[in-house]
């Protein structure tokens, strides 16, 4: 083995409070000790994952999140394939970590505009504390221990958000693969159109 691409997530050094942090933090740090040639490829949260989110805010007319006011540019999986294939045929990256991020940073506020948007209706961004916001995707499945890890999966994530961990907002797309990155509006209207 001659070069290994790592694939982590932002700022995943403690204390912050994303539950995959810790483990991406580790395979980081095994890496370096581990004498061989690494990339690590920090990739921010993905574009993709919001099609659920906005299109249920559409539906409901209200954005539900824990973020408070903290910002994200999410990416396009699409995008992250695009560097780390960039990254394998190409040399110079060998010691390097690089957060991937999309273009543009946005607040809940800025998803339930882009949402309204997108849907032809207005969405209300609506804050609830963490507890709450888990409480809400678990409903009455109180009992239901996978639904929970999920849910309290997704509030650490809005968590990190609200703390600053996944404020990076980089041009590393564009720098690395030569075309620009994939605009967030651009990965939801095709799905929440049709929806």
């Amino acid at each position: 083995m001659k070069h290994v691409i790592y694939t982590s997530g932002l700022a995943p050094q403690a204390p912050n409070p994303a539950v995959v942090a810790p483990s991406h933090y580790a395979t980081e740090q095994a890496l370096a000790a581990s004498g061989i040639a690494w990339t690590v490829l920090r990739n921010s949260l993905y574009a993709d994952y919001q099609i659920p989110e906005a299109t249920q805010a559409i539906a409901a007319g209200v954005l539900l999140h824990n973020r408070g006011s903290g910002t994200a540019a999410y990416v396009a999986r699409e995008d992250c394939a695009a560097v780390a294939a960039a990254v394998l045929v190409s040399g110079g990256h060998e010691g390097a970590v690089y957060d991937v991020t999309g273009p543009e940073a946005f607040a809940a506020a800025d998803l339930a505009a882009l949402y309204a948007e997108l849907g032809g209706r207005r969405v209300e961004a609506r804050a609830l504390e963490d507890a709450a916001f888990v409480a809400t995707i678990v409903g009455s499945a109180t009992g239901d221990d996978h639904l929970r890890y999920g849910a309290e999966l997704v509030a650490s994530f809005g968590r990190s958000i609200r703390e600053g961990y996944m404020r990076s907002c980089t041009d590393t797309v564009a720098r690395i693969t030569g075309r620009p990155a994939t605009p967030l509006r651009q990965v939801l209207a095709p799905i929440v159109r049709r929806a």
